[in-house]
């Protein structure tokens, strides 16, 4: 039987679906129904299968994949798990990095036991869920807060701003999620962030710029809501220094690449530049990885502006 499962295909044809992009993972009785018993230990023992978790298989080179791991989880979890927290992030936008272990929650009835790398926060099942490369994970503002909850606290708000950022999450929802969900660690720092945009910020960037880089007294005369009537048209810069006569702008990274976004910025620019104002723009990127590049950058532009003053 185990030679006939290999000359007829049908390991090939199991290895197949296995490496597909909506299929990672298998059950025992899936593998069995297709192989035999002694197609599936000749699979194993020849390493094109691996029992990754009890009673759960998957193709041996691929094993290491992290959506490959998050299938498996589901599949062990019989339906009653839902991949969560970083590893829903990374499945749902790849700026996330993948964790070393594979994040989820739900409620596991049955006795078998995961290997440590499997992170379950046993929680009641989630009813709503996304599917992202055939594996169920629940949404965006769920799963953000659900990292949050396992970041460690200085990691915590680079997860926010970037899941704003990648609008992974949107900033209603998100608060409707918090608002509903109990004992989240550190949940002023979130209220304070999400309380930015009800105080009128347009952007994370423009949050992060405020919040944690033009920060300390050396900035202080930055300011916030200014606005300028400019031919007919009001102007709402992110940060302007009025003395310096600098208008900050926090632009995003992806959507002023774009073609159209580039005129804009330029007739933006422009239309400062007609009242006597200069514009410097930093990217979210560098707000948050090179916030004291960005702090040099504004500390000179702003002292030649001054000259002599």
């Amino acid at each position: 039987m185990a030679r006939q499962a290999s000359r007829d295909g049908r390991l090939e044809a199991v290895l197949a679906l296995l490496r597909g992009p909506r299929r990672g993972a298998m059950s025992r009785a899936d593998a069995v129904k297709a192989l035999g018993e002694r197609g599936l230990r000749q699979a194993v023992r020849g390493g094109d299968l691996v029992e990754l978790l009890p009673r759960v298989y998957v193709a041996g080179a691929r094993q290491h994949e992290h959506v490959v791991r998050c299938t498996a989880v589901v599949v062990w979890g019989r339906g009653r798990l839902r991949i969560a927290g970083a590893s829903a992030l990374h499945l749902l936008n790849s700026r996330f990095a993948a964790p070393a272990d594979v994040h989820a929650v739900g409620v596991v009835r049955h006795h078998a036991h995961a290997p440590e790398w499997v992170q379950i926060r046993r929680v009641g099942l989630p009813r709503v869920y996304v599917n992202r490369f055939g594996v169920r994970c629940v949404p965006g503002e769920e799963a953000l807060i659900d990292a949050w909850t396992r970041a460690l606290p200085t990691k915590r708000e680079d997860l926010l701003y970037v899941a704003l950022w990648e609008e992974v999450v949107g900033v209603d929802r998100l608060r409707e999620v918090l608002d509903r969900t109990p004992r989240v660690p550190g949940v002023a720092e979130m209220d304070a962030i999400l309380g930015e945009f009800a105080a009128g910020a347009r952007s994370p960037a423009e949050v992060l710029a405020r919040r944690r880089v033009f920060v300390g007294a050396e900035f202080a005369a930055l300011e916030r809501g200014a606005e300028f009537l400019v031919a007919g048209t009001w102007r709402h810069p992110d940060l302007v220094h009025r003395k310096a006569r600098l208008v900050i702008e926090c632009d995003g990274d992806a959507y002023h690449g774009v073609p159209g976004a580039v005129a804009a910025d330029r007739q933006r620019d422009a239309d400062f530049l007609e009242i006597g104002y200069a514009t410097i723009r930093f990217g979210f990127h560098d707000l948050l990885e090179r916030p004291e590049r960005c702090r040099q950058k504004l500390r000179g532009t702003i002292r030649s502006r001054l000259g002599s003053e």
